[in-house]
């Protein structure tokens, strides 16, 4: 668990991204289903195929000093498996804005795992 000011918990854990390591909030990852429709001559369906997609997530990042680079698009991420078992390196695709709140800078961030 991590800490903020050594005594209070706060956070699901720690991710490092570039060396820097962010206490992380709200980490929401899924594997879509893509799903590839067949239907013949007048639109009748007639058939479909569902294939595992891209695991992709979403996770609010505490910035460890305002001094601190944001994350850059493509930035390779190290989430513990305790936080999550889904395989695969993830990477940085969107930053969100910062925003402030009780005091602790934060941006939320999306991500994408390569194919494992």
């Amino acid at each position: 668990m991590s800490l903020k000011n050594g005594s209070v918990p706060f956070g699901c854990g720690t991710i490092t991204i570039g060396g820097v390591a962010f206490v992380a909030e709200n980490l929401s990852e899924t594997t879509p289903v893509d799903v590839l429709e067949r239907r013949n001559g007048v639109n009748v369906p007639s058939g479909w195929v569902a294939q595992t997609g891209f695991p992709t997530g979403s996770v609010t990042l505490q910035r460890p000093a305002t001094s601190t680079a944001l994350p850059t698009m493509g930035a390779e991420m190290t989430i513990p498996t305790e936080l999550s078992t889904v395989s695969g390196t993830p990477y940085v695709m969107e930053v969100g804005a910062t925003f402030e709140q009780f005091g602790i800078t934060k941006f939320p961030i999306t991500f994408r795992r390569a194919v494992a």
